[in-house]
């Protein structure tokens, strides 16, 4: 499909992208094909207000994380619409394996995972 001008960055009506998709299957290979053709894409919000870097966090897929996070470290602390960060999601998830990565103590910061004391027990992700 990008061979004929499709953009990785338009979303479906629930507001995912094909990227989005790519990374909750946790295709790495296909997500750093969608990245370099557009890595804008990781931009993209879901309805509730989540990127990728929600996604694959929220659902353990630490390669693809860490593709994203080579090409976007600056979307690593956005929260979504209701305030949570990707590390929410993952701690939420039961992701305890992902929450301690080199890549993510790098790029997070710990002060946003417990600002306004919102914390994955305390509210639903």
């Amino acid at each position: 499909l990008l061979e004929y001008g499709s953009c990785p960055a338009t979303v479906d009506r629930g507001g995912r992208s094909a990227l989005c998709y790519a990374v909750v299957a946790g295709q790495e290979e296909i997500v750093r094909l969608l990245l370099a053709a557009d890595s804008g894409a990781t931009r993209a919000r879901d309805r509730r207000g989540r990127t990728c870097h929600h996604l694959a966090a929220a659902y353990g897929q630490v390669s693809v994380l860490g593709a994203l996070l080579e090409v976007t470290q600056g979307l690593a602390n956005l929260p979504d619409y209701e305030g949570f960060t990707p590390l929410h999601y993952a701690a939420h998830n039961g992701q305890v394996g992902l929450l301690w990565k080199p890549v993510w103590i790098r790029l997070c910061s710990l002060r946003l995972f417990l600002a306004e004391n919102v914390t994955p027990h305390s509210s639903q992700v």
